[in-house]
This record gives structure tokens, sequence and C-alpha cells, in this order.
């Protein structure tokens, strides 16, 4: 008996057998996609590492990057250290606003687990304020409130130096 002869004879199962092999086949591909290895390859230069953010421990002089989830201020190197939003104007990154969390922030990341990011914005409107931001070398931090929407919308209106670039966010794993 030929297997076109046995098919044709055991219909039901010859098709049972086929749905098994390319359940099977499925199963290997998708292990074969998903499995990661030790050696991956790096992300493309440019690609955005959303697991950091940048901060500053000298006024927005310069600044670092570490863990995204980091409460501000933090102790790093013996300074205080806040969140930095840098900005690339032409080929040059700059420091357009700082930000920390204030008391209230404080009590809040303590309380949620999580650091100085955006993820507070929809507290902005919540009193008392939770994060404030200010520009580098001033010395007034603005809280981030309704009630003074115009003095942080300022702030957070970065220009570049030269004034002509326009500005650009920028996260670390970016150029």
């Amino acid at each position: 008996m030929g297997l076109r002869q046995w098919m044709n004879e055991n219909q039901l199962m010859a098709g049972g057998i086929a749905a098994v092999l390319v359940v099977l086949a499925i199963i290997v591909v998708v292990w074969q996609m998903t499995r990661t290895t030790g050696n991956a390859p790096p992300p493309p230069l440019g690609t955005p590492d959303l697991t950091k953010a940048y901060y500053s421990d000298d006024d927005g002089k310069t600044y670092f990057a570490d863990s995204v989830r980091k409460v501000t201020p933090f102790t790093h190197g013996g300074k205080n250290a806040v969140r930095a939003f840098v900005f690339k104007c032409g080929s040059t990154p700059v420091v357009g606003y700082l930000g920390r969390d204030t008391d209230a922030g404080l009590r809040a990341s303590d309380a949620a687990g999580f650091g100085s990011d955006e993820r507070k914005v929809g507290a902005l409107a919540t009193q008392p304020p939770v994060f404030e931001i200010k520009k580098p070398g001033d010395k007034t931090w603005v809280p981030l409130a309704r009630n003074n929407q115009a003095q942080w919308e300022a702030i957070i209106d970065v220009k570049c130096p030269n004034g002509s670039d326009t500005p650009v966010s920028l996260l670390p794993g970016q150029q």
C-alpha cells in the first residue's frame, strides 16, 4: 500500500497528522524568534534608552544618564543631582531646564515606587505640586501647578543659544 492510497483510505488520520506537523512547525518558528542569546547585537545607533534619563549635579553645566526611576534630588558624587532635560541645538547638546520633586512629590514617589519622570504629569492639577522646574543658573524653582502656568511654560520653552536653531529633545542613547 502506497502513501497516497493510505491517505485516501484514512483521510481523518492523515488530516490530524498534517495539523500536528503544522502546529509543531509554528511552535519551532515562534521559539526561534523569541529566544534570546547572550550575544544579541546592540540596538541601532540613535535608539533612545527609555530605561534611563539625564541628570545634572552642577546646575546644568554637565549631565549624565542614570535610571529613569531615580527620585530627585539624589546624591551623586557627593552633590545633589536633579533631572536634566537635554536638547540638541544644531550639533550641540544643551540642558534646557532642570526638574526635581517637591516634598509632596517625594512622598508620592515613595508611595508609588517611581522616580522623577513624566509619569507625574497627571498629578499636575493636584495640590500641592509634586514637581518643580527651573532654567540652569536660575535660583528659583517654579512648581508645576495650574495657578502659575505662564511661569513654567516660559521655562519649558527652550531656545537655542545661537537663536537660529530649533531645539530637539534628546534622550539617552540618541545623538
